[in-house]
């Protein structure tokens, strides 16, 4: 359903010029109703997050560890079973599949 006349979306801007490869996909989960994540690669090989709360303090970087290289261009996906867990996956650099969970 699209959103109601009238309504406006707000913009925002999760990480500044040159955090995330140009070719890079980008995945979101909801861990609960007051809280996004967002998972993208930076240009140099390595997975970065960032979490949104609604208590006014925008968005907060942080890396996702990962033990190779991922490939830039592989895509990301997330998930998120339950309010304590999230899920990651993405193509590695030699073409293994890679996830990591929190």
């Amino acid at each position: 359903m699209p959103p109601e006349a009238g309504l406006v979306w707000n913009i925002d801007q999760v990480q500044g010029p040159s955090a995330a490869h140009k070719d890079s996909d980008i995945a979101a989960v909801s861990r609960f109703a007051t809280n996004s994540e967002a998972f993208w690669f930076a240009p140099q090989p390595a997975i970065k997050a960032a979490f949104w709360y609604d208590d006014g303090q925008g968005w907060r970087p942080y890396a996702v560890p990962a033990r190779r290289p991922n490939a830039p261009t592989s895509g990301i996906a997330a998930l998120s079973r339950i309010p304590n867990s999230m899920e990651s996956w993405w193509i590695g650099a030699e073409g293994t599949v890679e996830g990591a969970f929190w």
